[in-house]
C-alpha cells in the first residue's frame, strides 16, 4: 500500500474531525454574518449614498456657524451632518424669547443653499444657559420636502414647586 494511503487509512477519525471541525466554523461564520452587526456597514445603510450628489463639507459648516454667530443673541453653535439630517444646536442668551428664537431659525435657513434645503432634512435646537427658564430649548425642524421650520409646542414658564 502506498505511504500517503496508509497514513490516511490509520488516522481516518482525526482526518473526520477536522473536517467537520472546519464545516463547522464555515457554518457558524455564516451565522454569524446573518445575525450579528457588521461594523462596516454604514448606519444608515445605502440611503446616504446620494449625499455625493449633495456635497456639504466642512468648509460650509464652518461658513453657516460664523454667520449665524454674528447674530448678538448668539453664544455658541454647533453644526453636524448625520446622514441627510443637518443638526444645528444654537445656545443663546437668557434674555431671548422664544418668538424670538423662531424667527432666528427662520432666518437661520437663509445661510443654506436651495439644493441643500430641499435634499437635506434640518433640525434647529435652541437652548439657553440659565437653566431656570424652562420654556427653552425649543426645537424647529424642517423636513426636505416643506417650506418652513415647524416648531415644538410652545411651553409655559412654570414655578419649580420643589424649592
Amino acid at each position: 500500500m502506498k505511504p500517503t494511503l496508509k497514513i490516511i487509512k490509520n488516522n481516518m477519525v482525526t482526518i473526520f474531525v477536522i473536517i467537520v471541525f472546519i464545516a463547522c466554523m464555515f457554518v457558524l461564520a455564516y451565522f454569524k454574518s446573518l445575525y450579528w452587526d457588521n461594523n462596516d456597514k454604514a448606519n444608515y445603510g445605502d440611503r446616504t449614498e446620494e449625499n455625493f450628489n449633495h456635497p456639504f463639507d466642512e468648509d460650509e459648516i464652518v461658513e453657516i456657524k460664523n454667520n449665524i454667530e454674528k447674530d448678538e443673541s448668539v453664544l455658541s453653535t454647533k453644526l453636524t451632518l448625520q446622514g441627510r439630517t443637518i443638526q444645528l444646536i444654537v445656545n443663546v442668551k437668557d434674555d431671548l424669547s422664544v418668538k424670538d428664537a423662531k424667527s432666528k431659525g427662520t432666518e437661520f435657513l437663509k445661510f443654506f443653499t436651495e439644493d441643500e434645503l430641499s435634499y437635506y432634512a434640518i433640525q434647529i435646537y435652541f437652548s439657553k444657559e440659565d437653566e431656570s427658564k424652562n420654556n427653552f430649548p425649543i426645537i424647529g425642524y424642517k423636513h426636505y420636502n416643506d417650506e418652513k421650520l415647524s416648531w415644538t409646542k410652545d411651553r409655559e414658564v412654570t414655578k419649580d414647586e420643589s424649592k
